[in-house]
């Protein structure tokens, strides 16, 4: 029985996929494995590629299916999974060589919900790593997602979810390009009864590349940010969940931190004109649950706007 299903969705990524598979296929101490490869439209050399890796591996399996987004091509994979556990890979990006056999035996040995690892964010002129493993009871597990909301916490691809968690709450992923992971996770979170487990290691590494969604302009990034809050209270409010509410008021405050960089970034609109409308929509009960960087940001914003872009607009972890 396959142990982990591997969800890949491709797009143009032949320049990518080769050490993003291989990383995968000569893991250490590889759990039975199940490879689904979902092709979303590609019109390079992506297919050819692929094809050869299924005729040599009898665990891959090539999907093809119309451009239809990276949501839509991990729900299809979703669709054909047959093993215990689901862990999410981008084509880009690519596993250290032990990361499947730690987080299987963890996630086993721990008899938890959840796995979760570290990241290392590889840029063009540098890496980064997020760690974490300060939480592990999963009552604890919702608030502290919407407060941190580190890319290691929002990202699904350094988790091992349970596949039966996932169909019994018919938990997918909406075709949106924008959040799509944040909401995935969040729900997620909302339906495990167990404990969490962490691995305090970067087994996972993220390619940070400059063409990606994070890196372009999107005018549409407000109307998503503000459809991300409303499906957040929605879904809080089935799950019998309103005593977590008052978090999302972090959420919304980082999304709109968010928005002020994105429109910053690409000159879209004057930093004075954005800063002001961010700060008029802060109340002070909304700050109480906030991470102190945050608090620091828009104390700056306030009173320093030249020294907030100076030392925090330029960070990427905010």
């Amino acid at each position: 029985m396959n142990q982990i299903s591997v969800i890949i969705p491709v797009y143009n990524s032949q320049d990518t996929i080769a050490q993003c598979l291989d990383s995968i296929i000569f893991q250490n101490e590889r759990p039975p494995i199940e490879m689904i490869i979902v092709d979303d439209g590609s019109i390079d050399g992506t297919l050819s590629i692929l094809q050869k890796y299924a005729e040599k591996y009898d665990f891959i399996k090539v999907k093809t299916q119309e451009n239809q987004k990276q949501s839509a091509a991990r729900n299809n994979g979703l669709k054909q999974a047959s093993g215990k556990y689901i862990l999410f890979v981008d084509s880009d990006d690519y596993l250290e060589e032990n990361m499947l056999s730690e987080m299987y035996k963890t996630i086993e040995n721990d008899r938890t919900d959840l796995c979760i690892c570290g990241i290392k964010k590889i840029f063009h002129n540098r890496t980064e790593v997020e760690i974490r493993s300060c939480l592990q009871n999963s009552t604890d597990c919702i608030a502290d997602y919407l407060v941190h909301h580190q890319e290691m916490d929002v990202g699904v691809w350094n988790k091992l979810f349970k596949k039966d968690i996932l169909i019994d709450n018919n938990i997918q992923f909406e075709n949106e390009n924008f959040f799509e992971d944040t909401l995935f996770v969040f729900k997620y979170l909302c339906n495990i009864t167990h404990n969490i487990s962490f691995i305090e290691k970067p087994l996972y590494n993220l390619i940070k590349r400059e063409n990606s969604t994070t890196t372009n302009y999107s005018p549409d990034i407000e109307i998503y940010s503000g459809l991300l809050i409303g499906k957040i209270k929605a879904y809080l409010t089935k799950k019998e969940l309103e005593s977590y509410e008052s978090y999302v008021d972090v959420v919304e405050i980082r999304n709109l931190i968010h928005i002020v960089h994105h429109n910053i970034k690409f000159n879209r609109i004057n930093k004075k004109e954005k800063i002001n409308m961010l700060l008029s929509n802060i109340s002070f009960k909304m700050l109480i649950k906030m991470p102190s960087k945050y608090k620091i940001a828009l104390l700056l914003m306030k009173f320093s706007p030249t020294l907030y872009e100076k030392f925090y607009l330029r960070k990427k972890n905010i």
